[in-house]
This record gives C-alpha cells, structure tokens and sequence, in this order.
C-alpha cells in the first residue's frame, strides 16, 4: 500500500447502475433515520437506533444478494459510521448538505424525509462524495489539535500570570520564562499573600 494511500481515502466515480438499493441515511446522536429504494420504487423507510452493528444485520436480513449502497450527510457524528459499513464491504458517500439537491421553497423538514431525499439522489447520480480521511490520519489530525489547544491555553495562563504579578508590583525581566523562573514566581505569589493576609489583619 502507497503512503498516499494510508494517508487519505479519496472517493471513487459513483455509478448508479452497479447497485440494486440505495440506502438514504438521516443521522444524529442517537439514530439513524433510514430509506431504501431501488431503480424503480420506494421500498421502506425505518428507524434504528445510533448503531452500525444493527443497521448491517437489517440490510443482510432483508436484501440478501443485493448490492447496497450507502450515503449520509457530513456532520458532527464524524465518520465513524463510514468506517463501518467500509470495512462490511459496502460503499458509502459522505455528502456536503448543500450539495444535497432541494425543491424550491420547500420549509418541511423531517429526518424521514431529508433520508428519502438522499436515496433519491443517490439513485439519480446526483451525488459526490467529499474527500473522507483515513483513520490514522484524522487521529493525527486530532491530537494535532489537541496539541495546539493545551499550547494556547498555556500561552494565556503565563499570561494572565504575569500580569497579575505585574499589578501587584511584580515586574518580570524580558527573558524571563515560566519554566526556567517557577520558583522567582513561586515566591511572588508568597509575597503577594502574606501582604494580602498582613492588610487584611489590619481591618478594623
């Protein structure tokens, strides 16, 4: 396998006509809003719960020998539901919701029906998958982040420190470093209390 290939899955010419099903997926934190067709009908439509597990075993059980395919709208459930179903060996689109074709002056919006929308999309080709990730390179990509965020939280607190020390008196040296002067802060901080506490004695 390429590097390029560890790095990222990039998506593949969506042929319509290679499946039998096409499954229009709603997704949110706790379920999946579900909706098959085939070229020529409407076939159901479900509920289940958030789980990738039951969502193969009602595909197997009721369109064994069929080729299915899959696509659901990005969002804040990630990719962890496309991993999923990749790894049973079924395709999978992740589509940008405005790419997501939509009648004019249309105000009802209904996860059932913003699940149909999407089988009758992918039915008609009309539908592109945005670039999805691999695995390792979205946990990199997150600890990257949680990186640069623990980096920038830190960055403030030296900050809100050295300022406190400064409106008590307390000038730092432009070298200074909060590593290299933990105990010279250390003992600021003392000296601040131990006033704090002498003025407070001295209240009447």
């Amino acid at each position: 396998m390429t590097i390029q290939a560890q790095v990222s899955v990039y998506p593949q010419v969506f042929v319509p006509r290679d499946y039998d099903v096409f499954a229009g997926l709603d997704v949110d934190h706790h379920s999946i809003t579900a909706t098959f067709t085939d070229h020529d009908r409407l076939m159901q439509s479900l509920r289940l719960p958030y789980s990738a597990g039951q969502l193969l075993n009602y595909v197997r059980k009721h369109f064994p020998q069929q080729r299915v395919a899959f696509v659901y709208e990005a969002g804040p459930t990630g990719f962890g539901l496309y991993d999923e179903l990749d790894a049973a060996g079924y395709p999978c689109l992740v589509v940008a919701p405005p790419q997501v074709p939509r009648a004019a002056r249309e105000r009802v919006k209904t996860n059932r029906l913003d699940s149909r929308k999407l089988s009758t999309a992918l039915r008609g080709g009309e539908l592109k998958s945005i670039h999805v990730p691999s695995p390792k390179y979205r946990e990199l990509r997150h600890l990257v982040q949680l990186r640069d965020t623990h980096v920038q939280q830190l960055t403030a607190t030296k900050c809100r420190i050295k300022a406190l020390l400064l409106y008590e008196g307390v000038p730092g040296s432009p070298s200074d470093k909060i590593p290299n002067c933990a105990s010279s802060i250390s003992a600021s901080i003392n000296d601040i209390r131990a006033r704090w506490r002498r003025a407070k004695q001295s209240w009447p």
